[in-house]
């Protein structure tokens, strides 16, 4: 039997459900319905529902980090090199003690925009700025990403990613760009030290809490 895509699945959940994103939607938590935690993602994707739930509207319910921009001309696989601007963000996304170095990018597939993050300890950083963030360098980083779809156990497949900090720990928010639609959000933790995850890999996530329309 042939098995369906990703895309092609999440299309389908939207001919059938296209009505869940509209504002007002219900949504239920399907993982950590007893968790505080879980209960405050919720009231905040309520809240952002009562207009609709792109991410632009999500993002500031969860994120209250300072991102900064560096421009840069990088090299591309193709050989050539543009000028392009990386945002980039220096907090505890582990919780061991010691910051880390956040690097978001937003890329796009058939019309539809979704983020990636490569996570880096401090040295990393700075070797990877020091080679104007060549692509080399992005491709071998550890990162919260879509890459092999490596959530969508948790019904998330292409992600927009939140930073939230609830009661002094870090968790990160994945929202799946068909949200509302079929796919899910969900908060999770990197437990243990970034440095400790290999390179070149997605960072797995320790599951918290799953929001569901």
């Amino acid at each position: 039997m042939r098995k369906r895509s990703y895309l092609q699945t999440l299309v389908s959940c939207w001919v059938f459900t296209m009505s869940t994103a509209t504002p007002g939607a219900q949504f239920r938590l399907v993982t950590g319905a007893d968790l505080p935690i879980c209960k405050a993602a919720a009231a905040k994707v309520r809240h952002a529902s009562r207009t609709n739930l792109m991410s632009e509207e999500l993002r500031p319910e969860f994120s209250d980090l300072e991102w900064q921009e560096d421009i840069v001309d990088t090299a591309l696989p193709n050989g050539s090199t543009e000028s392009r601007t990386f945002t980039f963000a220096e907090y505890d996304i582990d919780n061991d003690g010691t910051k880390d170095f956040v690097l978001t990018i937003r890329s796009m597939l058939r019309s539809q925009d979704f983020e990636t993050w490569y996570v880096f300890t401090r040295e990393e950083f700075l070797a990877a700025r020091s080679r104007n963030f060549h692509y080399e360098a992005l491709r071998d980083a550890r990162g919260i990403t879509s890459f092999k779809y490596p959530y969508l156990k948790y019904g998330v497949g292409l992600p927009y990613i939140f930073p939230w900090r609830f009661k002094g720990t870090n968790y990160v928010v994945l929202q799946d760009i068909y949200f509302g639609k079929g796919g899910s959000l969900i908060v999770g933790r990197v437990s243990g030290p970034v440095e400790g995850y290999a390179k070149g890999e997605a960072i797995p996530l320790e599951l918290v809490c799953r929001l569901d329309a």
